[in-house]
């Protein structure tokens, strides 16, 4: 009888072992995957805001480009409908990226301050005169640094 009772004993702490072994498992795989997300998820942000980036800086260079353009050879130029084609490429591009950093949850500030930049950024070809270009493409400048230098802040949090 002695021998059934340490069977028993045996037995039933090798599947109360087996129960906690499984339960720790599923506790360490859950937090291994809640991890992974977010660890995603904060990887999916940091490549939006350096798409957003590097299509305004890219925005910002086109729209340069353009108003020279104009300038030095007229309106009605090859030339000039090529760098208008590329400014609208670049517009297209950068709004896109505005739409994936509003997508992407973000907070509301930085979205914001990046539709500030955008804004700025595609004034810069109305330009008068070469003082007020380059005056608004400081201020684009200023903007868009402003812009890494918070969402800089912001991703280092992760």
């Amino acid at each position: 009888m002695q021998a059934v009772w340490v069977a028993l004993i045996a037995v039933l702490g090798t599947l109360a072992g087996s129960i906690a072994t499984g339960v720790m498992q599923r506790f360490h795989a859950e937090r291994a995957l809640a991890r992974d997300r977010e660890h995603h998820r904060q990887q999916r942000q940091l490549d939006v805001v350096c798409s957003f980036v590097e299509s305004i800086a890219e925005l910002r260079r086109r729209q340069i480009w353009r108003w020279s353009t104009r300038r030095d050879r007229g309106r009605d130029s090859d030339d000039y409908r090529e760098s208008k084609d590329a400014c609208f490429q670049a517009r297209a591009a950068s709004r896109g990226c505005l739409l994936r950093l509003q997508l992407a949850g973000l907070p509301e500030g930085l979205v914001q301050q990046g539709k500030a930049v955008f804004e700025v950024s595609i004034t810069i070809e109305e330009a008068a005169d070469v003082d007020e270009l380059n005056r608004i493409a400081e201020v684009a400048r200023e903007a868009l640094e402003s812009f890494v230098g918070e969402a800089g802040r912001f991703c280092s949090r992760f």
